[in-house]
């Protein structure tokens, strides 16, 4: 009986928490005045026929432009092109920031040059190390297009990609850089020379479904799963050693490799460790002087970086470059997600292909598909923005909804609306602050498909 007693004390408490929930996340703006500036504000389209268009031409005055979405889905890949294609043909953008590391950016650049297919999944092969949910076929779809937009460009507005992330975990992006970097140079110099051979971009990969083997070795000798995994002569085990080569002799390679030297360093060196001072400093390093110059620069990254003010205490990128340098222009775009999928994971699967490798043997994994998310685009019972369900009611059945949130008498500029996320114990802001302390412009799209892993991109 005691047990029955609390059993149903839990589900009431349970539904109290539900009610108190709904209630927290049902929080609404005045009705009539978002309504009116809904009315005159928001802009509706399909995505079949979508142009960028807001309530004013005010996005092509500005500086440094962010996209913040959340990852997994399909639609803010075509958003990013969308506004990337709209600032090219409208403002002559040439500055590309999206969310890549230094030596992403190279080969992504490359590509850009040269069309050639395996350079573009080469690049992606790494940023799924760091953005798995979104290495997929949206993904290379987007280049494609950027791509072609590119080649309709004359030579002097081409678009340069900027690489600002933190440096891959895995090196073998950062040896071939390095290699294609010094091609055709001799250095007298046998581990500087070696990199010749890392000149193609080859990828030794292998997956493997459990770690096991490998355990004592680790505990008995120090690092890493796949040091064990990879032969001696691979690829991934001389990255390493000339990682650790260049710590140990970093004034001798730099005086070797002479006028290539700051080239090494950004390859070679974050410049912290932590992952979103390193970008902080990347922009301050590679963007604010191409704006100070008086080029604008379009950037995408998760929804997280782009908040213009502290979240929870922590001032992430855009709240940090609009605080050292006010004078810049810079505008956040949120994008927003509903009634759409994301990838949630894809499935590997134990196939009956054995590694052995030093005596150790590990069983292999192959691909299997993917699983996909209603319940995680950003808008669940469980995860949502506060306001987020006004939009979605004014929006209807249409697939976009844009909206500049700081035109005249803005209900945006009274509550913290869109900024309040609820995910768990939610995020803090001061109790002054406002959407437009956070955001200027605002992006919703609905009925999005989720993105699908690059593996089963169609040749």
């Amino acid at each position: 009986m005691k047990c029955q007693g609390l059993s149903r004390k839990i589900v009431t408490m349970k539904i109290l928490f539900f009610l108190l929930l709904i209630t927290v996340t049902s929080k609404e703006i005045g009705a009539q005045s978002l309504k009116d500036y809904l009315k005159n504000n928001a802009v509706l389209s399909p995505y079949e026929k979508l142009e960028i268009e807001f309530s004013s031409k005010q996005l092509l005055d500005e500086n440094l432009i962010f996209f913040g979405f959340i990852h997994g889905s399909a639609a803010p890949q075509y958003l990013d092109f969308k506004l990337l294609e709209y600032l090219v043909r409208e403002n002559g953008l040439r500055y590309y920031a999206p969310e890549v590391d230094y030596s992403q950016a190279y080969f992504l650049n490359l590509y850009l040059k040269t069309g050639r297919r395996e350079v573009l999944d080469f690049v992606v092969y790494f940023y799924s190390k760091r953005i798995p949910q979104d290495a997929s076929t949206a993904l290379l779809d987007k280049w494609q297009k950027i791509y072609a937009l590119n080649q309709s460009l004359p030579e002097e507005q081409k678009i340069k990609i900027i690489g600002t992330d933190y440096p891959s975990v895995d090196k073998r992006i950062a040896i071939t850089h390095l290699a294609n970097l010094v091609k055709g140079k001799t250095f007298n110099h046998p581990m500087l020379d070696s990199l010749a051979i890392f000149q193609d971009l080859s990828i030794d990969d292998r997956n493997i479904w459990s770690g096991k083997p490998a355990a004592e070795k680790i505990r008995e000798y120090g690092g890493y799963t796949y040091d064990y995994v990879y032969p001696l002569s691979s690829r991934y085990n001389f990255s390493r050693r000339f990682m650790d080569y260049y710590k140990s002799h970093k004034k001798v390679i730099l005086q070797a490799v002479g006028d290539l030297r700051s080239e090494f360093v950004d390859i070679m060196e974050a410049k912290s460790k932590k992952r979103e001072t390193h970008i902080i400093e990347s922009f301050k390093s590679q963007v604010i002087p191409l704006i100070e110059s008086g080029y604008q620069v379009y950037s995408n990254f998760g929804y997280g970086h782009i908040h213009q003010s502290p979240i929870s205490g922590f001032c992430p990128l855009a709240c940090a470059l609009k605080n050292e340098f006010p004078a810049i222009k810079l505008v956040s775009i949120l994008g927003l997600l509903a009634k759409s999928k994301v990838l949630k994971e894809t499935k590997m699967k134990k196939d009956d292909h054995e590694i052995v490798e030093r005596g150790l043997t590990f069983k292999s994994i192959s691909y299997q598909g993917y699983k996909t998310s209603s319940i995680h685009d950003g808008h669940s019972f469980f995860e949502r923005l506060l306001g987020i369900q006004q939009l979605i009611r004014y929006a209807g059945k249409s697939d976009v909804l844009m909206m500049k949130l700081t035109a005249n008498n803005s209900p945006f500029d009274d509550d913290a609306f869109l900024v309040a996320y609820k995910r768990g114990r939610g995020l803090s802001i001061e109790p002054d602050q406002v959407t437009t302390d956070f955001f200027q412009y605002v992006i919703l799209m609905q009925n999005s498909d989720s993105n699908i892993p690059n593996q089963e991109h169609a040749e």
